[in-house]
């Protein structure tokens, strides 16, 4: 009896660790703003979902609820960095408080002189590197369209690199000749590859299957290195049809020819929120908005490395939802624990309580509410699960409140 007293407290001293740890490394990131964390906002530890010409500045129009609504956890906005500090700060700010993984575009273009502009993205990141909403650099879109070299790209990617650790993207089309892919594609420019594909044009509406999967086999065939694809499906039209055809009704099929090659499990890309100038986008088409908030949950499992399934995720309690908990072992009682992002304990789940048996799952449900039964603040909650065992888990729940 001893000896199991003594194995109990190693195991809740190591928890309290654990638990300190992480909330002195959250509550560094949300009062200084410096990029610290256990590892999740440097890898692919979770999908990405992301949302292309995300040009919000404000919340005015509900833009970043709708976003929120939809599942998207990443944004990009093309012309981010051409804005005044102010701008981008506020973004990017705005972006943290919502959970947004942001990808920022660089000024890679210096229109008077060369491709590419050392001077300004080395000001540029050196910058905003330590804003914790940064989660990608995005240096380069289509480069085969723009014909640049793979020196220059590689030159660009290794400049990034030397100043900031974060990962690199960049954007490919699909629709690259044979000649494009072997004259301008370097895997040696990027850590984060997008591959677009919009195969809804005017004529070719009734052989995009055939179409998506030579696009997609060509791109295979160049593919050599291990590196996450992520997809970007086709989300936007003309107004007129001149070109572009409107999907919608049409993204469940796009998604699964993707799925098919197994290039959906690290995540989603849409394009776009707002594609401006003729174009019709998520954010202006109701139809367009529930079918591609359709797909994200389609796309929604347990994330790359976790072992636990948080949904819905985002949660929204002003429409009545609650969070579950599930995947949680079998072979022993476990304990949820609930954090804010300031490292402040909100709720305990516990066995036999909030933790039961569902249709042969072991789930924790929570409503949303703190250990004083007050209803949580919008935002970002660590979601800790320990057995009995010693065995501790961590995911993450955005919440919309009351």
């Amino acid at each position: 009896m001893l000896l199991d007293s003594r194995i109990v407290t190693n195991r809740e001293t190591m928890l309290k660790k654990i638990i300190f740890l992480t909330s002195l490394l959250m509550w560094c990131a949300f009062f200084f703003g410096k990029d610290v964390s256990l590892g999740w906002s440097s890898g692919l530890d979770e999908k990405i979902e992301l949302a292309y010409a995300f040009t919000e500045r404000t919340n005015e129009n509900k833009d970043f609820d709708l976003a929120q609504e939809a599942h998207f956890n990443a944004v990009l906005d093309y012309i981010l960095m051409w804005q005044s500090d102010e701008v981008i700060e506020d973004y990017l700010d705005l972006c943290y408080q919502y959970g947004f993984k942001v990808f920022v575009p660089l000024p890679y273009y210096d229109k008077e002189t060369d491709f590419l502009n050392r001077a300004e993205i080395e000001r540029q990141v050196n910058k905003w590197k330590s804003h914790s909403a940064i989660y990608s650099w995005y240096i380069l879109d289509e480069p085969a369209s723009h014909r640049i070299p793979k020196a220059s790209q590689e030159e660009f990617y290794n400049l990034v690199k030397s100043l900031d650790t974060k990962p690199v993207s960049i954007a490919v089309r699909g629709s690259n000749a044979e000649e494009k892919w072997q004259s301008y594609f370097t895997e040696k420019a990027f850590d984060l590859l997008f591959f677009a594909m919009y195969p809804y044009v005017k004529g070719g509406e009734k052989t995009v299957n055939l179409y998506m999967n030579l696009c997609i086999t060509r791109f295979l065939s160049h593919r050599k290195g291990d590196y996450p694809v992520i997809p970007i499906i086709q989300a936007f039209y003309d107004s007129n049809e001149s070109d572009y055809l409107n999907p919608t009704g049409h993204l469940q099929e796009m998604y699964e020819v993707f799925e098919d090659y197994d290039l959906v499990s690290n995540g989603l890309a849409f394009y776009a929120w707002r594609p401006g100038g003729n174009r019709i986008g998520i954010r202006a088409d109701t139809s367009l908005y529930n079918d591609v908030k359709e797909v994200i949950s389609l796309n929604e499992r347990t994330s790359p490395g976790d072992s636990i399934t948080i949904y819905p995720n985002p949660c929204d309690l002003q429409r009545g939802q609650g969070v579950r908990i599930s995947d949680l072992s079998l072979d022993s009682p476990v304990m949820v624990r609930i954090f804010d992002v300031a490292g402040n304990l909100v709720r305990i789940l516990e066995e036999n309580d909030e933790v039961t048996l569902e249709e042969g799952s072991k789930t924790a449900a929570w409503d949303g509410t703190n250990e004083a039964g007050e209803w949580v603040a919008r935002g970002v909650y660590l979601v800790f699960v320990t057995s009995e065992k010693g065995t501790t888990m961590v995911g993450k729940i955005a919440i919309l409140n009351k």
